[in-house]
């Protein structure tokens, strides 16, 4: 958790570029607390380290993400979506495109099978991420609706 405070007070993003992979390596820790911290870590160095931390390191942590979504508990999947959130505002279209059929196909299925504090950060996280891709999600847009439409009524 302390290194979720870094991004806080370093201006420099060459500066935590060590830091970094510890933390992503730690997305697949043993101990769910640890897997939660480092998700922490991420979504805040994305929120804190605007534009500059997604572009240095989304191949790096895209990836985690990703994978943490499958993660068996609940409250580390929905820490997932909102680390996942917190990179999305600042992302870039390309950085998030190759990602479209494997984020949407996880996010269905955590709005679908999840509880509730799952299933509202993966709608929040599906929203941002969807907000970010734009004219690109078109294709996908009447499934969706449906879909939210029956498993969040």
């Amino acid at each position: 958790m302390a290194f979720s405070q870094v991004g806080e007070y370093v201006d420099e993003i060459e500066k935590i570029a060590t830091m970094v992979p510890i933390i992503v390596e730690n997305v697949g820790h043993a101990n769910p607390k640890i897997r939660y911290a480092a998700l922490h870590a991420i979504g805040q160095l994305a929120d804190d380290m605007p534009n500059d931390f997604q572009k240095t390191f989304s191949g790096l942590v895209m990836p985690a993400m990703i994978h943490a979504l499958d993660d068996s508990v609940p409250r580390v999947q929905a820490h997932a979506c909102a680390c996942i959130t917190n990179f999305c505002e600042n992302s870039t279209k390309e950085m998030l495109l190759p990602h479209l059929q494997v984020m949407s196909a996880k996010f269905g299925q955590l709005i679908q099978n999840g509880i509730s504090i799952t299933k509202e950060g993966a709608t929040t996280a599906l929203g941002t991420f969807v907000e970010k891709i734009g004219e690109a999600f078109i294709p996908h847009f009447a499934e969706t609706i449906q879909f939210l439409i029956t498993y969040l009524s």
